[in-house]
């Protein structure tokens, strides 16, 4: 078993190992990922890139790649790096994740292709679905309570948060669909 506190992995990590478990990478090609996964969200900048990919590199979690002439150093994942990532992707859905990283519940589906069984995504999916629905519900409670406190954009913003949440509700069942 790997010792996360041990690595102390940041959200960056993670991403990273999931991009370069898909096919060995330069720093370049991670870059270029991250700007193609989800713009805006990612540092695309060498300074946060190369040092996580150091870290990685010592952790045991990629390894080098390189051919002995090529300038260009390829990454690729470790069986330790696939062992760790997959602990990620598997670690249980909290009502916090649903509420604050639900684009990172997103990306680690994503991440799943390849590396889980069926049986585990199905269990990914019905448990976000599952937070998604009380979350909802939490949301419709508030939204109805009648609170002088609130003004009416702070109730459109609810709104809108339901709206959005009911999207990806609609969008996991879809999901289990395709995933069976």
């Amino acid at each position: 078993m790997i010792k996360t506190a041990t690595i102390n992995p940041t959200y960056i990590d993670y991403v990273m190992l999931g991009i370069i478990q898909q096919e060995a990478q330069s720093g370049y090609g991670i870059l270029k990922s991250l700007k193609d996964l989800s713009p805006g969200n990612f540092s695309s900048s060498p300074g946060t890139i190369y040092p996580a990919l150091k870290r990685l590199k010592k952790f045991g979690l990629v390894q080098d790649d390189s051919s002995p002439n090529s300038r260009k150093k390829l990454f690729s994942l470790s069986s330790r790096g696939q062992v760790f990532l997959i602990a990620w992707l598997l670690d249980p859905i909290s009502m916090d994740d649903v509420k604050k990283r639900k684009e990172e519940l997103l990306l680690r589906f994503a991440f799943m292709d390849e590396l889980v069984s069926q049986t585990e995504k199905k269990h990914f999916l019905s448990s976000f679905q599952n937070r998604i629905k009380s979350f909802i519900q939490q949301m419709e409670k508030e939204l109805s309570t009648d609170d002088s406190d609130k003004n009416a954009h702070q109730k459109l913003m609810i709104e809108h948060q339901i709206a959005s949440y009911k999207a990806t509700l609609k969008w996991t069942k879809h999901a289990l669909r395709e995933v069976l």
